[in-house]
């Protein structure tokens, strides 16, 4: 029997939550310096002489100046990495050094090997253009945490008393976080956002900082002198939060509405520490939140994992989160014209790509590579996360067809293209992984160059009219294994330290067909029917961006948990199937042990009771019998399907597609017998027979059942 298999993760049902979007108010300005002195954010743009437009470099303004990727608050890559920073000098002639010094402030950090400051010369390198020069310095490696301020100054230049300095500087983690949309979705839109707030205001996750690199397209002559190596200064940041401006940011809430106050309906809020909101409003409690518009895939990352450190009792690392997206854009965006144009991949029919296939009608090919990844490469980092192809479905053909805009091609598992041998989705997610590492790993010593490499497959309802073929581009995302590019079993040149964390179950609660109320507030979209008055989290263009982002973060942490950090107790890639075995009137699945490690596989009866896994807090897990309406309302479909007649060639491309239902391991009593529960005895923990096997029963075939060649799970655009 030929199998595939896309990986199960976990159901999480989130609380849909409140977000009112509002105006600032007229006494709104006269508190906004006081409360950024309070909460520590700054306007970095202000303090660089060249500007903030993106032609902010060259300039004539004589000096030594940061690369815009830095600012104060920044986080640089811990040891074992050496740490870099990078910038400009305006001025230089030849023979001009720059000196940086990193300096610990107070008992923050020790930064130098006998933990006092140091001073080390960058290597400077002159332009085409006599106005400036490009400086790079390599930091001695630092452990996490610390606090250190970091001066840079010109020698035999025109200005050398002119220098930059950054402070509240510190080591940690960085990790770079891009591509469309759904990685742009901000916190404001998240359905967890409360929870994370809450939490942000009884002080945690202040090891997590933030940077938003603005919108950039760079053809490969640039426009306004840009340099593809430096960023310009980023815009100030706006007291509502805007996206991409302020540089670094310190993680913030600002006014928004605690616990405790929305209990008391907010009253008496005259104080804004104390209360709801520090104004008259109510619907401004979003000010001076500086978590508010970043993504919200990327910052559940670093949650969840800074939630692992903490439970394990181990120490809590800085994160620097880099998030650089842009909504609408397809893959070859983002990766460079050299390997474009070479015709390294093909289309998923075999073909070249055709010159419209590489651009969008407004960015060219590599144009977002050129802006907003490679002016990043010279720092370093310890890995990255791409969540994007929603604008790349319909490039998979049919079976038949050759036409890469074919919609719904649902041409086998293969039609997205096939990383082995170079074709479509999987070969340019493959070129796009082994272009960065390679950028990013030029100097020896700083990016790793298998560095970690997360990737999010799409959810249900995401596929831009083309949901015969999710299955497939799920598939090819994943270096077609179903759960990771670099797992065992994967293909041949596949790569290491690529892993997976699966979306096809975190469609939006509102798209799908499932059942949702009419949302009036701003014209858009709905949530999930509720008795009463219900609140709501706004949605953005329907159900197109998912709302459950911290699923995706979760899933995503999981993963590098395990892969990144070698943590070899974390399960990431939920049930993986091993094998299958026709017995009588049944199939028997298989699920490969080791990826299961101490979990078991359940099966729920869906169509009588079901299982809430998910704690009050999100964050554990509890055993909760009740009956859950909206699932008996689901009825018996499963994801699961057979397929009877096909070839033997392994295409699954033909024959017949039959749904099939899986023997429940919960029976509608909750218990397959005294102590034990769904493979689990719920008083021991301990796993009992048959815990990584399931039955499919296929009885009611008949003889047709002799023509079985095929099984696949969740390959439909909402399983």
């Amino acid at each position: 029997v030929t199998s595939t298999c896309m990986q199960c993760g976990k159901m999480i049902r989130a609380l849909v939550v409140c977000f009112v979007a509002g105006v600032v108010a007229g006494d709104a300005q006269d508190r906004h310096q006081d409360l950024l002195a309070a909460s520590g954010l700054r306007r970095p743009g202000l303090k660089y002489s060249p500007g903030s437009s993106l032609g902010g470099f060259p300039n004539t303004t004589a000096g030594t100046f940061f690369s815009g990727a830095f600012s104060d608050h920044a986080v640089l890559q811990r040891a074992p990495a050496k740490a870099a920073v990078y910038g400009v000098v305006i001025g230089a002639t030849r023979g001009t050094t720059v000196s940086v010094t990193v300096t610990p402030v107070g008992d923050g950090g020790s930064p130098g090997p006998s933990g006092a400051a140091y001073t080390v010369q960058a290597q400077v390198e002159l332009t085409s253009n006599p106005l400036y020069a490009r400086w790079k310095a390599l930091l001695t490696p630092a452990p996490a945490g610390g606090n250190v301020t970091i001066t840079a100054k010109c020698a035999t230049c025109a200005a050398p008393t002119n220098g930059s300095t950054l402070v509240d500087v510190t080591f940690g983690d960085v990790w770079f976080c891009s591509g469309q949309s759904n990685m742009w979705l901000p916190m404001n839109m998240d359905t967890s956002r409360n929870q994370t707030y809450d939490k942000v205001l009884q002080g945690k996750y202040q090891n997590i900082r933030m940077f938003s690199a603005p919108h950039n397209n760079q053809p490969d002559i640039p426009v306004l002198g840009f340099d593809f190596d430096i960023l310009p200064p980023p815009p100030a940041w706006m007291p509502y939060g805007g996206d991409a401006g302020g540089g670094w940011l310190l993680p913030t809430v600002g006014t928004y509405a605690n616990a405790t106050c929305r209990a008391g309906h907010g009253k008496n809020c005259d104080d804004p520490t104390q209360c709801c909101t520090g104004y008259p409003l109510p619907n401004q409690d979003w000010l001076y939140n500086s978590i508010n518009q970043f993504s919200a895939a990327c910052w559940h990352f670093a949650e969840h994992l800074t939630d692992i450190a903490e439970r394990n009792n181990e120490t809590v690392v800085p994160f620097g989160l880099v998030s650089s997206q842009w909504g609408g854009t397809i893959i070859e965006n983002w990766q460079p014209n050299v390997s474009l144009n070479a015709g390294v991949c093909k289309n998923a029919s075999g073909l070249p790509y055709a010159p419209w296939q590489n651009k969008r009608w407004d960015i060219d090919s590599g144009a977002l590579y050129n802006g907003m990844v490679r002016p990043f490469l010279n720092m370093s980092i310890a890995g990255a996360l791409w969540y994007q192809g929603e604008n790349n479905v319909f490039q998979c053909p049919g079976k038949d067809s050759v036409d890469q805009g074919a919609s719904g091609g649902s041409g086998g598992p293969l039609a997205c293209g096939v990383a082995a041998e170079q074709t479509g989705y999987a070969c340019m997610m493959k070129n796009l992984v082994s272009s960065w590492r390679a950028g990013w790993s030029v100097e020896p010593g700083t990016s790793a160059p298998d560095f970690p490499f997360g990737i999010v497959t799409l959810a249900g309802g995401t596929s831009e009219g083309n949901g015969n073929s999710m299955g497939a581009f799920r598939y090819a995302q994943s270096g077609n294994t179903g759960y990771g590019w670099s797992s065992a079993g994967a293909p041949a040149g596949a790569l290491p330290n690529v892993f997976v964390a699966q979306g096809f179950d975190a469609g939006d609660p509102c798209s799908g067909g499932n059942q949702c109320c009419t949302n009036s507030k701003e014209g858009q979209g709905g949530w999930p029917c509720m008795s009463g008055e219900a609140p709501y989290t706004g949605q953005f263009m329907g159900g197109i961006h998912p709302r459950v982002k911290k699923v995706v973060g979760t899933r995503l942490a999981m993963a590098a948990r395990a892969v990144a950090y070698k943590d070899p107790t974390q399960i990431w890639t939920g049930p993986v199937l091993q094998s299958c075995t026709v017995k009588g009137g049944s199939i028997e699945l298989t699920f490969d042990p080791e990826k299961l490690l101490d979990d078991a596989v359940m099966v729920l009866d869906h169509t009588v009771n079901a299982i809430g896994l998910s704690g009050n807090d999100g964050e554990t897990f509890t055993w909760d019998w009740a009956t859950l309406s909206l699932l008996q309302k689901l009825g018996p479909e499963s994801p699961m399907e057979i397929q009877l007649g096909g070839s033997t060639s392994g295409a699954m491309d033909d024959g017949l597609w039959l749904p099939v239902s899986l023997s429940p391991k919960c029976t509608p009593a909750g218990k397959d017998g005294a102590g034990k529960s769904c493979s689990l005895n719920t008083s021991t923990g301990a796993r009992e027979p048959g815990w990584n096997t399931v039955t499919v029963p296929i009885g009611g075939l008949g003889t047709a059942a002799t023509n079985l060649t095929g099984i696949r799970y969740a390959w439909s655009e909402n399983p």
